[in-house]
């Protein structure tokens, strides 16, 4: 059985879910948000606005990011961020076993 599972805010607005964990994920990954989009095949602005949204209605900075230059910039996640991503998927893993208990009793 399948199912998609996402948090919306107190106003039903959706504000994370696998998509956005992917995001998460790949920025973890690469730490890069340039990199990141790349791989997700979406423009570096787009990645951007999508955090920025993310973060908007969950109130918590997920991404610190540094510019590019001699150095190179960089992003990593903040602990908030590895905080819901960790709660989220554990949070998953449940539902999905509770939803195959309840599909199997049924079915």
């Amino acid at each position: 059985v399948g199912f998609k599972l996402w948090i919306e805010n107190k106003k039903g607005e959706p504000v994370f879910g696998r998509g956005k964990l992917k995001i998460l994920e790949t920025i973890e990954k690469h730490k890069s948000m340039n990199k990141a989009s790349k791989e997700l095949g979406m423009s570096y602005m787009h990645l951007k606005e999508k955090l920025k949204y993310m973060e908007k209605r969950l109130g918590i900075k997920l991404v610190d990011s540094t510019r590019g230059g001699a150095g190179g910039g960089g992003a990593v996640l903040t602990n908030d961020a590895r905080k819901l991503i960790k709660r989220y998927k554990k949070f998953s893993e449940h539902a999905a076993q509770k939803i195959e208990s309840e599909f199997k009793r049924r079915f």
